[in-house]
């Protein structure tokens, strides 16, 4: 854990390798506390692991950030602080995959479900490949099934094993 620098909240700091080529953006860090306390259940990150398995990626390639440090609230202030901390990460990345309508709409003015997996422009990233996906925990919602995600993680399976 790490300490949210606006609130001085704990906070989940960038996961992952350094060094990764692949910035994936989160709105919020995954509740890993649930993860451990439900080993039995399928999260949307599980779901998103696995449809990168299908098409030759792996989870750990990617190094993950977020826009919110903690659960979110209503000081402005930490989420400036986890959007700096995202542009920061995004230096030097080959690809940044926004995952869901806010960080889409944060870093490319479109909701996620307008621009899933398409390649996007951005304003601010300078990363060859800005990419977004839908939210994986998506798939839950009666009637939604995986094919919306399963199609994007595709796409982008090909821009990135394609160089």
């Amino acid at each position: 854990m790490s300490v949210c620098p606006a609130c001085g909240l704990d906070a989940t700091a960038p996961q992952g390798r350094k060094n990764s080529k692949y910035l994936l953006v989160f709105s919020k860090p995954y509740p890993m506390a649930a993860v451990r306390s439900y080993k039995d259940k399928v999260t949307g990150l599980d779901v998103l692991r696995k449809e990168l398995a299908k098409v030759g990626l792996d989870l750990s390639e990617f190094r993950m950030a977020y826009l919110w440090m903690h659960e979110p609230g209503k000081n402005t202030n930490c989420y400036d602080a986890g959007r700096n901390m995202v542009l920061e990460e995004a230096k030097g990345k080959e690809a940044v995959i926004l995952v869901g309508s806010e960080a889409s709409e944060e870093f490319c003015g479109h909701g996620a479900g307008d621009v899933a997996g398409l390649q996007v422009e951005s304003a601010v990233l300078s990363a060859p490949l800005v990419f977004v996906l839908p939210k994986p925990e998506g798939v839950f919602v009666r009637g939604a099934g995986i094919g919306e995600l399963r199609l994007a993680v595709q796409k982008l399976g090909r821009k990135l094993n394609n160089g």
